[in-house]
């Protein structure tokens, strides 16, 4: 009885296996291995496996499905490059998955990869920045061996032995799709579904979830139709000049005016003893282009990752430089970042502005450029002096400046380096936040020397906060904790009496705000927000609303001094009383099961009704 003929990888299965499929397995390992490690927790054990299982099923199963399609064709070099292609672009998602989970420690999604596609040109600079050089080095590595190495094994491989015939191609197949199957697996142990999920499988699978929502849903129906809002000088009231000053990422807790202990804003502290300061403001979407539409629209801006208000038609009122524009008013806004960063340079032409200043436009032999997004922002200050000049005293302007240097990486021109008593990067971020107060100072004696300060509504205002690891996320843009969308918020002018107001605020309420003190009224059309100066009865509750800038991945609603957070089924959801846990150190969620659920109904009822628009 003759023997079977022993199994055994053919010469372009060996050279793949040994040049392709284990260098990317040990790769995605790796990539896991360090993730898991390097959080603020060492997970257990139990841990540990649940979130790695996934990945080593996954590079088991391509693996195997590979080593499948090598044998079963005859066309076996032309098999290898395919799959050295498909390879290499794993690595690279993989890749990038790692770098913006370390990054943020959020996981990267579909969205977030098309959105870099589209723009990868404007966030190139910001993925340099946010990439080590070591990670760079062997990222550059591994692709170049997972380039070169199967073909290297190939030429020196010996025949395949006599007597021996390859693995099952079939067999090899099914292997490999069953351990793909199981790469899916719910997680067993750890929460964050997104996070025990492959990076990977979780850009696919947020991809599959995005086409089906497209197919699910019909965007038209029940589109608001709205009108048109006009306004009309309020007998008696003058007209008067409209400064804003919107600070990039600058959370509540990084002022003086709210952490007095905290010297990182002087300026803007002493100047707020003449303001209406507003202790518990909060931002919609903590992403600055949506912050832009709330501040100076006074309506949601559209709730995905989307640039959409720079589209025709992509918001929804018409903006505060629109309304005042109508009424004779000269209207500026100024940025020391990039004109076409996020298409901002279409965004403030959709919101009515006449005139636009960018880092295009500014000095770069004067002042520094630290900031890979753009020059430092007391360039601002020349132009728009220069733009103010131009305009009669007895003619009214809306100035509206957006900074830049409190934005990650948190560079800072030479000189403004600062130790605050925390880490390394808060360090730096508070320092550029003290930055901030003496661009403030500039702004203000720009206006004196203009003569335009008195008489002038001025606003600072935060567009959004920046999350430090206080609970797992880093920057802003899918942080709903008091860090992200806590902002500093204060008004002074003409009218205006000097206190501090406990009661909670949103950015939808400056609009209609600066329309009233301005000396302007309605006569048609509706916004969302409420007057910031008028306090709510004792026996009424505001309710604010939050939501991540990433797809459906957080939402947070605020009765004060409630705060539900809702995680869309990846984690948990929260619940916390901002009286007594200001920190959200204690998710109190199953003792109001009752409370949260209503939250959670109405949380999803305004986004319904938000995105019908």
């Amino acid at each position: 009885m003759s023997e079977k003929p022993k199994r055994a990888l053919n010469p372009w299965q060996k050279s793949f296996m040994l040049g392709v499929s284990s260098l990317a397995l040990m790769a995605v390992f790796a990539l896991r291995l360090v993730r898991t490690i390097d959080g603020p927790v060492m997970p257990s054990g139990l841990e540990i496996l649940d979130l790695m299982f996934s990945d080593l099923a996954l590079g088991v199963g391509i693996s195997l499905v590979s080593l499948a399609i090598i044998g079963a064709t005859e066309r076996r070099a032309l098999a290898v490059a395919i799959l050295q292609g498909v390879h290499l672009f794993w690595l690279t998602i993989e890749g990038g998955a790692f770098n913006f989970f370390m990054t943020t420690r959020s996981p990267l999604d579909w969205q977030l990869v098309w959105f870099a596609f589209e723009q990868f040109d404007q966030i190139v600079s910001m993925v340099r920045a946010s990439t080590s050089p070591g990670l760079a080095l062997l990222t550059l590595l591994m692709l170049l061996l997972v380039s070169v190495l199967p073909w290297f094994f190939h030429h020196r491989a010996d025949p395949q032995p006599e007597g021996t015939r390859p693995p099952s191609s079939k067999a090899l197949g099914l292997a490999g799709v069953i351990a793909i199957a199981l790469a899916w697996t719910p997680p067993l142990v750890f929460e964050d579904s997104m996070v025990r999920r492959n990076a990977t499988l979780t850009v696919i699978a947020t991809g599959v979830e995005e086409l089906w929502r497209d197919a699910d849903e019909d965007r038209s129906s029940g589109a608001a139709s709205l009108e048109q809002a006009t306004i009309k000088p309020r007998e008696g009231a003058p007209a008067r000049d409209v400064i804003i000053i919107v600070l990039e990422s600058t959370r509540a807790s990084a002022t003086t005016i709210h952490n007095p202990e905290l010297a990182t804003t002087p300026v803007m502290a002493e100047w707020a003893k003449g303001a209406m300061v507003f202790e518990n403001a909060f931002t919609l979407v903590p992403h600055t282009s949506k912050a832009l539409v709330t501040t100076l629209c006074g309506t949601e801006p559209m709730l995905d990752i989307s640039i959409a208000g720079a589209a025709p038609g992509g918001i929804s009122r018409r903006c505060l430089a629109r309304l005042l524009g109508s009424q004779g008013y000269h209207t500026a806004f100024f940025q020391p970042a990039f004109a076409y960063f996020e298409h901002r340079y279409a965004l403030v032409n959709n919101m009515g502005y006449e005139h636009f200043v960018s880092k295009e436009d500014l000095d770069h032999e004067a002042f520094a450029s630290p900031n890979y997004l753009g020059v430092e922002d007391l360039a601002m200050i020349p132009p728009s002096e220069a733009w103010l000049s131009k305009i009669p005293k007895d003619e009214r302007v809306f100035m509206t400046y957006l900074t830049l240097m409190s934005h990650h990486d948190y560079e800072v021109p030479e000189g403004w380096d600062k130790s605050w008593g925390g880490d390394k990067e808060l360090d730096a971020y508070h320092s550029a936040v003290h930055y901030l107060d003496k661009v403030v100072e500039e702004v203000f004696a720009m206006l004196e020397r203009q003569g335009r300060r008195d008489d002038a509504l001025i606003l600072i205002v935060g567009d959004h906060g920046e999350a430090f690891g206080e609970h797992g996320r880093y920057l802003h843009d899918d942080a709903l904790y008091q860090e992200g969308i806590h902002i500093p918020l204060a008004l002074s002018g003409p009218g205006l009496s000097p206190r501090r107001a406990p009661w909670p605020v949103s950015q939808l309420d400056i609009l209609p705000t600066l329309v009233h003190h301005a000396g302007f009224a309605f006569t048609s059309g509706s916004y969302p927000g409420q007057r910031l100066d008028i306090a709510p009865k004792e026996d009424e509750t505001r309710r604010i609303f939050s939501f991540c800038w990433y797809q459906n991945r957080c939402g947070a609603v605020i009765d004060w001094p409630y705060k539900y957070i809702d995680n869309f089924g990846i984690s948990p959801p929260e619940y916390y009383d901002l009286s007594k846990d200001p920190l959200e150190k204690h998710n109190i969620h199953d003792q109001h099961e009752d409370a949260a659920s209503e939250k959670r109904d109405a949380l999803m009822e305004w986004v319904r009704e938000v995105r019908s628009r």
